[in-house]
């Protein structure tokens, strides 16, 4: 009860802000919020509160903490009797709702592309801060239903209000407890502009990894934001957690010293992720609940077998993710 309370200040708090935001609106910009629905104006105007400098990290860890949980109670009580509406696959078939996260120009359209097998592949939905993919994988008679929210933007606030977002819509697969994979990914070149229209296996090659790019993302994906992101996930759902260091094919002369630097780079954030895939019990005792993995390659050229291997393995049955919500809505009302 106590967190119920301060999760709706802290929603109030985030309304107001809005509202102050949208009084100083112009008259045509007045006009157009207007024309849109309530929840795409909610939507619009925490995008440009909380991705503000320097309320992001801070929103973002209040949001992911506080806010989200109170939607999950929202969106699942609501729809008790047609639970899991939400996900559009077929009986028979497994799904995994992956979360795709990184920074800007890192490869992650690229890389959840390839995962749905498709590297023309359109999304199935976009908005200002997430893009859908939806693919299929088979492995014998086994069907496997792919969900992938590549999230815009190049801080934790855009990716928590793309998360608001999707718990607002209907039959959306990223309901609060339903995400079951996060990938990170990071790369070790720089992301420059003028590459955009140009096909990634024609960028230039370089010599050394990028230490500049290398900071920035470990910088972006300090503990605190990690601490946000892994708030909107439940232990009952998530399984598999990658950390994949992209663009492998840009380094001229690889070898075994550059793929050691390069895990050396990132080791720490390496170990963040790896540590916050275990509970501990009252004991003190480690149990590991989701899969930890850390890979090198390159989306341009093709995505790691193993990669795929555990996407399927991973994924989970629809009669599986109900009794976890089940459990969840029941723990909820004790």
């Amino acid at each position: 009860m106590r967190h119920f309370i301060l999760a709706s200040i802290c929603s109030v708090f985030v309304f107001l802000g809005c509202a102050g935001v949208a009084q100083e609106t112009s008259t045509d910009e007045a006009n157009d919020v207007v024309q849109n629905s309530e929840s795409s104006w909610f939507t619009d105007k925490v995008v440009e509160i909380i991705t503000t400098e320097p309320l992001s990290a801070l929103v973002a860890a209040i949001v992911g903490i506080f806010i989200v949980p109170v939607l999950q109670n929202i969106a699942h009580r609501s729809r008790i009797n047609k639970i899991f509406s939400g996900v559009r696959i077929e009986r028979g078939h497994k799904k995994n709702s992956i979360m795709m996260l990184g920074l800007g120009g890192s490869g992650k359209t690229t890389l959840s592309r390839r995962i749905c097998g498709d590297m023309n592949k359109a999304a199935s939905e976009e908005t200002k801060t997430f893009k859908l993919f939806e693919g299929k994988a088979t492995n014998g008679s086994q069907v496997y239903d792919f969900y992938i929210s590549d999230y815009e933007g190049q801080n934790v606030g855009t990716l928590i209000t793309g998360f608001i977002q999707q718990q607002l819509q209907e039959r959306s697969p990223f309901r609060f407890g339903d995400v079951n994979s996060l990938i990170l990914v990071v790369d070790v070149v720089g992301h420059k502009a003028e590459l955009d229209d140009v096909p990634p296996s024609e960028h230039p090659s370089i010599k050394e990894i990028d230490g500049d790019r290398v900071q920035e993302s470990v910088l972006q994906w300090n503990r605190t934001a990690l601490d946000a992101i892994f708030g909107m996930h439940t232990v009952g759902s998530l399984r598999y957690v990658c950390l994949y260091v992209n663009k492998r094919d840009r380094l001229a002369n690889w070898n075994n010293a550059t793929e050691q630097k390069i895990r050396k780079s990132f080791n720490d954030l390496a170990e963040d992720l790896r540590r916050r895939c275990f509970t501990i019990d009252e004991q003190g005792i480690e149990n590991q609940y989701a899969v930890f993995d850390f890979m090198i390659g390159s989306a341009a050229e093709q995505v790691p077998v193993e990669l795929l291997d555990k996407l399927q393995a991973l994924s989970v049955p629809l009669d599986e993710n109900i009794d976890v919500v089940k459990q969840r809505l029941a723990t909820a009302d004790e």
